[in-house]
């Protein structure tokens, strides 16, 4: 994300001028092709962009009505605090990227690919009550948001962001690993694998390290989510970090110091990717001699106990809960397998997400806050009118 911020300083008419001129000036985007909109009440921001800019009337777009409840076009924090008018640049893509809306393929009408918004120009200048009062700030802000993946995607001309070539070397590499071409089903993990692979070479150079807490949490999930896709390509050995090498090689001109650190990225990554594939083999063996089981018609306290073991494997391997259910469905099993994902498999994860050295439990549904989670048995029965165990609330 580009952006540009003003606190007290320039405001409405700068922000705009300035954007337009960056561009149409430095990036040459083609102005018949760009449109905005403003919120409805927003006249200077609509002065603006007439009569400064020049743009025609028609293209210029009044959105969102707060008296409706209607917030397009209007910025905000939260239910209190600063806010404010905004409007925001599009660029439309052309009759070959419409939709079909019953209402038309129009700004602020449809969310189709035609109306890329490129740029979002926040004016903050209000301070909202608890009672939806707005009162004016004593200093006026500026915060903008250019999406920078979109701009260069309008520049080469591609529909995806993902076809420009702050990917496709990446794309290009996870071929050669992986033996596949990028289509179908295998372009989208392939897309995942870039991405992730970007955003653990930056977060490592960063100075973040796997863990099960704060920010270390967040890498070690994006990690092995990625190492899950590769899976799902047929790469059962570490491959991230050859992909991080690509992330390094093609960005570190711009961000040097991917450049100075690679030697740790690389070898953070790839570590990581071992340590998950230790782990997830060993719940995938546990996974498998409970889908055994179960098919041989094996009683379900058996299952139970051994969920317990399961959940607790796949919670250490750090595999979203996602991942498991689509496993069961690789098997031949419904979306939720009693034993692995009911009780058990919710008592594990809240075990896991608890702060180092506390003792006090999350709680499970079927149990209290602060109470020791309850034993299976109990779970089972569930403490909420209407469920069958502790985890089916709601659900048929």
């Amino acid at each position: 994300m580009l952006g540009n911020w003003s606190f007290g300083d320039y405001y409405k008419r700068e922000s705009i001028v300035w954007g337009w001129e960056f561009l149409t000036g430095v990036m040459g985007l083609d102005k018949s092709r760009l449109w905005v909109s403003v919120y409805k009440d927003d006249d200077e921001s609509f002065a603006i962009w007439r009569d400064e800019v020049g743009l025609p009337p028609e293209r210029i777009i009044r959105l969102g009505d707060l008296s409706k409840g209607d917030e397009e076009n209007f910025w905000s924090m939260a239910d209190t605090g600063p806010c404010g008018p905004c409007t925001e640049i599009h660029y439309d893509q052309g009759e070959q990227a419409k939709c079909d809306h019953p209402k038309g393929c129009f700004v602020g009408v449809c969310s189709c690919d035609r109306w890329l918004e490129l740029w979002n120009h926040v004016f903050m200048e209000f301070d909202r009550q608890q009672d939806g009062t707005l009162n004016p700030l004593p200093m006026k802000s500026v915060d903008t948001g250019l999406g920078f993946e979109r701009l260069v995607a309008v520049l080469q001309g591609k529909q995806s962001n993902y076809e420009t070539d702050i990917f496709t070397p990446m794309i290009r590499r996870m071929e050669e690993i992986s033996g596949k071409k990028a289509e179908g089903e295998a372009r989208i993990s392939m897309q995942v694998v870039a991405d992730h692979a970007r955003a653990c070479a930056f977060t490592v150079a960063d100075g973040a390290i796997p863990s099960n807490q704060d920010r270390g949490y967040v890498v070690r999930r994006i990690l092995r989510r990625a190492a899950r896709h590769g899976h799902l390509l047929g790469v059962d050995e570490p491959f991230l970090w050859r992909i991080a090498e690509v992330v390094i090689d093609e960005m570190g001109d711009a961000y040097p110091e991917l450049r100075e650190r690679r030697a740790r990225i690389l070898d953070v990554i790839r570590k990581e990717e071992e340590r998950f594939i230790r782990t997830l083999h060993a719940g995938l063996q546990v996974y498998g001699d409970i889908r055994d089981g179960m098919r041989a018609g094996r009683s379900r306290p058996v299952d139970r106990r051994r969920g317990v073991q399961a959940a607790r494997h796949l919670r250490l391997s750090g595999r979203p809960d996602g991942d498991r259910r689509g496993r069961g469905r690789l098997h031949g099993r419904p979306r939720r397998v009693r034993g692995v994902h009911g009780a058990a498999a919710g008592q594990e994860r809240h075990r896991g997400r608890l702060p180092r050295g506390s003792r006090r439990l999350a709680s499970p549904r079927g149990t209290r806050p602060g109470r020791v989670p309850q034993p299976l048995h109990r779970l089972r029965r569930g403490r909420r009118r209407g469920t069958r165990d502790g985890g089916a609330a709601g659900r048929s």
